[in-house]
């Protein structure tokens, strides 16, 4: 069997990306142990797989991805002679760009320390406090350099900051100096400036807590204040203004009817899409539900423009895969990037199975649609909830059979009262958007009179947040079968093929 073909066939790329994910899962329960002998192990596995034939390659094939996940988590670590970790409980000059910087959280790519260039991993520094600073600006400080603290916790502060690629950090900062730009980041920047004018835009035509939550529905601006947050995430709600699927169908589909409508073809159209949704991704930030939003969205299109029709499982499996090789500790330690995949997983295998037997709802104004699909999400994010934040909610289940379906007006309202900005007349074209927005703060506060509905759990540990979803996908697995009609996404997610 050719190369090629292998990858061809559906269950030996997915029992790669699967075994994958598998060993990424299972370096993270050891997030800081390094094994630096699974290089060899990896290569000498992979040659033998390559030659193997029928079962033999299925087995090979299948330690191959789990020690590749494994090799990967591993090559995120640094080691002593290294990144950062050389210069511990050192006072050290450093030179770097900043990379990230939100309302005074920056993270710092240091390039140099003293006269000593820095590579490899561990090369980030987080600092607070620092307003004024935008992506690309070149900076130097002095600072100590320790350890980051830790406390126990399910995610602790320790791989918090490795998300980051930080594994130091500076116990004191002084002589703190911009001293130029980098051109690499002039884009990124220049990205950052046109979102701070958007919301500047939308800020003048409203509330100051409809203008954040519009803002945050279009494109994730995180600026609600700190009691509305709390409420938000009492109510279930948060994931409304966060950038997710929604968002990436709305650029692609625009994009595609200006493209389209301009008489170029849907194969040249898919690199229009593509630089779209890459400028869609830098104008909002590298967010893992962005990202797996982004990522199986040109999936798709690419699906498409090669012919072919897209599978969501598998496109689900490659997102996960393709985002973790780049960032292998997403999987474990980011609760974004891990609900945004359950509520995706929700969708596809509880969603369908929920809508059947909700026959007796009415259709009217999407709610036996919006239900089910709430219904779905939360199932599959509840235990994670429980896991890693000790708490759970089940008031969702209402919010968001109200609030989903207004989403997509506030986002179409919204669009067009940043367009229009405060020109004379605005206050008639915020009306919608104000109105819609007020509407869902609303709901949101009403959150208060159900304190029950918020539950907090203590001592689920892992292994048992595991079992619970092997019992979900079980139960799912015989509601399938015992269906007179089944989806066949369900079928491929669920079913024993």
């Amino acid at each position: 069997m050719e190369l090629p073909h292998l990858f061809e066939r559906g269950r030996y790329s997915g029992i790669l990306l699967s075994s994958f994910l598998l060993g990424v899962a299972v370096h993270s329960i050891y997030a800081f142990e390094k094994f630096g002998w699974l290089t060899s192990i990896v290569l000498t596995v992979g040659i033998m797989a390559l030659l193997g034939q029928g079962r033999v390659r299925l087995v090979l094939l299948l330690i191959f991805g789990f020690l590749l996940g494994m090799w990967r988590f591993d090559m995120s670590l640094p080691n002593r002679q290294s990144g950062l970790v050389h210069w511990l409980g050192q006072e050290v000059i450093v030179s770097g760009t900043t990379t990230a910087s939100n309302q005074g959280d920056i993270i710092v790519l240091v390039r140099k320390v003293g006269q000593v260039a820095v590579n490899g991993q561990g090369t980030n520094l987080h600092l607070k406090g620092r307003l004024g600073i935008k992506i690309g600006d070149k900076l130097e400080f002095s600072c100590r350099l320790r350890p980051i603290a830790t406390f126990p916790s399910n995610i602790d502060q320790r791989v918090f900051e490795a998300r980051k690629g930080v594994f130091v950090q500076c116990s004191d900062v002084w002589d703190f100096h911009v001293v130029g730009s980098d051109g690499l980041f002039y884009v990124q920047g220049l990205f950052g400036i046109w979102r701070q004018a958007l919301t500047a835009r939308i800020n003048s035509t409203m509330g100051r807590d409809e203008a954040a939550l519009t803002a945050g529905v279009l494109y994730g601006e995180q600026a609600l204040s700190a009691e509305r947050l709390a409420n938000f995430r009492s109510a279930g709600l948060m994931h409304i203004i966060a950038v997710s699927g929604s968002n990436v169908t709305i650029v692609v589909s625009v994009i595609m009817v200006v493209i389209l409508s301009l008489g170029v073809d849907r194969k040249r159209a898919f690199w229009f899409v593509t630089i779209g949704i890459i400028a869609f991704v830098i104008f909002v930030g590298f967010s893992a539900s962005v990202l797996r939003a982004a990522l199986m969205g040109w999936l798709v299109i690419l699906a498409r423009a090669c012919g072919r029709l897209p599978s969501v499982w598998r496109l689900l499996l490659v997102a996960a895969c393709a985002l973790n090789f780049f960032n292998p500790w997403l999987l474990g330690f980011d609760a974004g990037f891990a609900l945004s995949f359950l509520a995706t997983l929700g969708l596809m295998v509880w969603s369908p199975l929920l809508e059947k037997r909700l026959r007796w709802m009415p259709k009217m104004f999407g709610l036996r649609e919006s239900t089910a699909v709430t219904l779905g999400a939360t199932v599959m994010t509840l235990p994670y909830l429980a896991w890693a934040f000790g708490q759970m909610t089940l008031l969702g289940v209402i919010t968001n059979a109200v609030v989903l379906p207004l989403v997509p007006w506030l986002m179409l309202f919204g669009a067009m009262t940043a367009s229009y900005g405060n020109s004379p007349g605005y206050m008639f074209m915020a009306a919608p958007a104000q109105g819609l927005a007020w509407l869902i703060i609303k709901i949101s506060d009403y959150s208060r009179l159900l304190p029950w509905l918020d539950m907090k759990v203590e001592n689920l540990d892992f292994y048992l947040m595991a079992a619970t979803y092997l019992c979900l996908f079980q139960m799912a697995r015989l509601l399938a079968k015992s269906s007179d009609h089944t989806p066949s996404l369900v079928e491929k997610a669920v079913g024993e093929n």
